[in-house]
């Protein structure tokens, strides 16, 4: 049998731990309710509508669509600090987009990255006590992934740049997630293991007010809007522990979503200096506002409703403030979370970057705010051949 201070640990994972929702309304495998992007969860895990930037491709698979270039992240997050010092979620995930399609994966195929919740090792021992050894217990998810971006992709096949270009108004992306996942919290002899498959889908749309408004000519201010819906756990596998009786499905999580962004652009000098910079010629717009709101409807056993809501301020795309409020009734969260993004651009070649977060957990568990992290690479393979061509 397990140890109190695993069993503890896994119960406030289930809980308490970000989702923060309670026994009667979860689901199993748990692992796969995280928000894995660090600035979603600093903006309070609201971005199932957003497009722009770093996106969440574990809650909007769509946002695939709008990927460019090859990238690779990794996040990892002790869940309970103050209760368990070897509970862990680690992330590995590459993705990897161009011209309107992009994909992603996270330990399929071929193994590479993948999501692990470490509950860490436990003792098991016989009915008078006795030690036997002991066991890990773990979730493991292996999941890929891809997204279709409609606009971008007419222009890639259209050959359309500039004003001609249709994603510069707006776009439509649909995605999907495949996942395969293993549960285990106890020894398989003793019934304490399970495995199901599952899926997740979304659709994203994306509409730049400013493009209508300039006829698609550049400006020194761009404003778009999009909408957002996804279902994650989509399929109806259910996890099979001790025999069918036992068997248990994951969290359905509905989210639906609206965000804005509106910016600034490098004012001319600033802009003419850092074109004689290659190092500096990639940086994003003067200043960015992102603000997004989500709505997710957990339809798991007797069902909760959580609401999202996020801002991040974004300075020429290197240094990202972040914050967010999330209301959770069912899981005793009503709180704020905060991050912060920094960025190191080379040129259009490659760039780096360090995301931050801290979300908190139930307000009665008087647990501290669970504080994650992750590093990130993106390069771009094009240009590094167009350069290579000259």
């Amino acid at each position: 049998m397990k140890s109190l201070r695993s069993m503890c640990a896994i119960a406030c994972v289930c809980a308490i731990a970000a989702t923060g929702t309670k026994a009667h309304a979860q689901g199993t495998a748990r692992s796969m309710d995280f928000e894995q992007s660090i600035r979603t969860a600093g903006m309070g895990g609201a971005g199932v509508a957003v497009p722009w930037g770093v996106t969440s491709t574990w809650g909007n698979p769509a946002t695939l669509g709008f990927a460019q270039g090859w990238g690779w992240d990794e996040t990892r997050t002790q869940l309970v600090p103050g209760l368990a010092s070897d509970v862990f979620l680690r992330t590995k995930r590459m993705t990897a987009g161009f011209g309107g399609v992009g994909v992603s994966w996270s330990g399929q195929p071929g193994g590479v990255g993948g999501l692990e919740l470490d509950y860490g090792q436990s003792e098991r021992t016989n009915e008078s006590g006795g030690v036997l050894g002991s066991f890990g217990s773990y979730e493991r998810v292996r999941s890929w992934g891809f997204g279709v971006s409609a606009a971008t992709l007419a222009d890639r096949f259209g050959k359309r740049t500039g004003e001609r270009s249709i994603a510069r108004y707006g776009d439509v992306a649909f995605g999907e997630n495949f996942k395969d996942a293993i549960v285990a919290l106890a020894p398989a002899d003793l019934g304490g293991a399970a495995r199901a498959k599952n899926h997740d889908w979304g659709v994203l749309a994306r509409v730049s007010p400013s493009a209508f408004l300039r006829h698609g000519r550049d400006g020194v201010w761009d404003a778009d809007v999009a909408f957002g819906h996804s279902v994650l756990n989509a399929g109806d596998e259910l996890f099979v522990f001790l025999n069918e009786d036992q068997a248990s499905p994951p969290s359905r999580i509905r989210r639906t979503g609206f965000a804005a962004t509106a910016s600034l652009a490098q004012p001319t000098a600033m802009h003419a200096a850092f074109e004689h910079l290659p190092i500096l010629s990639a940086l994003g717009p003067f200043v960015r506002l992102t603000v997004s709101f989500d709505h997710e409807a957990i339809v798991t056993g007797q069902g909760y409703d959580v609401d999202r809501s996020g801002q991040e301020l974004s300075i020429l795309g290197v240094v990202d403030l972040r914050h967010g409020h999330v209301k959770d009734i069912a899981g005793e969260i009503v709180d704020d979370t905060r991050g912060i993004g920094l960025c190191l651009p080379l040129g259009k070649i490659a760039a780096f970057r360090w995301d931050y977060a801290e979300v908190p957990q139930a307000r009665d568990s008087g647990l501290p705010n669970v504080t994650r992290r992750s590093w990130s690479m993106w390069v771009n393979p094009a240009e590094i051949v167009r350069r290579g061509g000259r």
